[in-house]
């Protein structure tokens, strides 16, 4: 068991470090960007083309409002999983709504708080690129409620998907913890809900130590 959370942490640690360059790149990216939209900007307005301006800046706002980022959580594990899933979504032309809160002092093990969310993600960014004829949005919230940690997820599936695969590894994943799982289907939209106690006896698999 230790072994596996060392692993586990192992894992983290290549991924945070490899976005460190990717994060790099994307910003020099974002500025080659930057500069080619103002000198877009800069030559309508030599033009005088008022219009055409502010219609190219609407276009760019739109843009920006679509792109939405979270703050942060604070947690440097969860923090790399949630920019390296947003950073697939986007390559797979699809919109990845991110609602993370500060995530509260908890015992919750990085390693199984990361498959989760990972989990959750994957599954919805998977499903989501190969629908035809849907919104292509995955919408993923991080809050509190109640004493919980709840973690949601939110995209469309045919009903002929089968989840089953995933269901089982969260619902495993969370047992550790007495998690509680919570799966919908309606109107060819999945919803997945795990409710994760943010303080437990023992930080060691708590539903083993109770026998």
């Amino acid at each position: 068991m230790c072994l596996r959370v060392v692993f586990d942490k192992i894992r983290l640690l290549f991924v945070c470090r490899g976005l460190t360059s990717d994060d790099v790149a994307e910003l020099r990216a974002m500025r080659h960007e930057l500069c080619n939209h103002l000198c877009a900007i800069s030559g309508l307005a030599q033009l005088n083309e008022s219009a055409r301006i502010s219609a190219y800046v609407s276009d760019l706002l739109g843009a920006l409002a679509l792109d939405s980022r979270y703050t942060g959580t604070g947690n440097a594990a969860v923090d790399a999983v949630l920019t390296a899933e947003t950073k697939k979504a986007r390559e797979r032309n699809v919109f990845l709504n991110i609602r993370a809160m500060p995530l509260p002092d908890t015992n919750l093990q990085d390693c199984d708080l990361t498959r989760l969310i990972s989990t959750l993600l994957d599954t919805g960014i998977r499903h989501t690129e190969r629908l035809l004829g849907h919104k292509r949005e995955v919408t993923f919230t991080l809050s509190t409620e109640n004493g919980y940690l709840l973690l949601s997820c939110t995209y469309p599936c045919d009903r002929e998907s089968g989840n089953r695969l995933m269901v089982r590894r969260l619902r495993r994943t969370a047992a550790k913890y007495g998690g509680i799982c919570h799966f919908s289907l309606k109107r060819r939209t999945v919803r997945a809900e795990i409710y994760l106690p943010m303080r437990f006896p023992s930080p060691f698999s708590p539903v083993s130590a109770r026998g």
